[in-house]
């Protein structure tokens, strides 16, 4: 079975390039791996509302800033219900600036739908078995 998804995600750094911003995946192909903020675009939506809607839901933030870096495509095998499936993932991704939402933090709890949480981790430290294959992606846009 295949499945294709495209979606707009958040590559959101802190000021010294040394941390990324990850969402823990709560359901889905990535089920349990860190992957970008973002997600599917609504009906009628642009990508730039679609990436601030997106990060404000599963990060409490508001985006500031955010620029396109590059559209990257992935293929990701997985087990759903004992099949074995293929999602052909499509991201395109921006390079994003936040500042806190109200609460004058990040939403470390979840959404309640996609993100079991987001959390700050150190580039240097990441574990590849733990990222979602567009994280690994995009850590090479870095500079």
């Amino acid at each position: 079975m295949i499945h294709s998804h495209l979606g707009v995600y958040g590559l959101i750094l802190n000021s010294t390039k040394t941390k990324i911003l990850l969402i823990k995946k709560a359901r889905g192909p990535y089920t349990s791996l860190f992957d970008l903020p973002g997600g599917s675009m609504k009906d009628l939506e642009l990508l730039e509302e679609t990436l601030t809607r997106e990060i404000s839901e599963e990060t409490s933030c508001q985006v500031v800033k955010a620029t396109q870096l590059k559209t990257l495509s992935t293929l990701f095998n997985y087990q759903q219900d004992n099949v074995s499936c293929t999602l052909k993932h499509i991201a395109v991704i921006y390079d994003v600036e936040i500042i806190a939402g109200i609460t004058g933090s990040i939403n470390s709890k979840g959404d309640g739908e996609d993100s079991l949480g987001c959390s700050w981790h150190d580039i240097k430290s990441l574990e590849a078995e733990k990222l979602s294959p567009i994280v690994k992606l995009a850590l090479d846009l870095i500079d």
